[in-house]
């Protein structure tokens, strides 16, 4: 859970999305839309192994894309795949370690205000891959002391 902004919330180590590709070319996208905007989003992607790649895409509540900031692991290569700046994307070195290593993990920053958030997470290999997607933390708009969880 490190990098994780959780404001005065408390992170579960054992709460978590989880994809598996099981497959060259497949895929999942995961998708969290918010009723009112929301700013200073902060998650992590764990595990971004084997043949693994997340992509997280954000947007505002007109559909524009907005900054999404991504710091990784060592064993990750972090590109920036679209018209915004900052890296959007992990693409596993290959390899595997155990999901709790740092090494195969993203912190995921978002400055908002964040109306969508979108992982895609594709298996560009023959190397299996999984991921998970931690705890998504975050605050309303305009009021930085009230952090949830979800």
């Amino acid at each position: 859970m490190n990098g994780i902004d959780v404001g005065d919330g408390v992170a579960d180590k054992n709460a978590a999305l989880f994809s598996e590709a099981q497959g060259k070319g497949n895929k999942g996208a995961f998708e969290w839309e918010f009723s009112d905007e929301v700013e200073n989003v902060s998650f992590n992607i764990n595990d971004i192994d084997g043949d693994g790649v997340v992509k997280v895409t954000a947007y505002d509540a007109d559909g524009n894309k907005i900054t999404v900031n991504l710091a990784g692991g060592k064993d990750l290569t972090l590109k920036d795949t679209d018209s915004v700046a900052g890296a959007d994307t992990a693409d596993s070195k290959g390899g595997y370690d155990p999901a709790s290593t740092d090494d195969y993990s993203v912190t995921v920053s978002i400055p908002g205000p964040v109306a969508k958030i979108v992982v895609e997470h594709t298996q560009d290999g023959y190397n299996n891959s999984g991921i998970f997607v931690t705890e998504i933390f975050y605050d309303s708009v305009g009021d930085a002391a009230a952090s949830a969880g979800g």
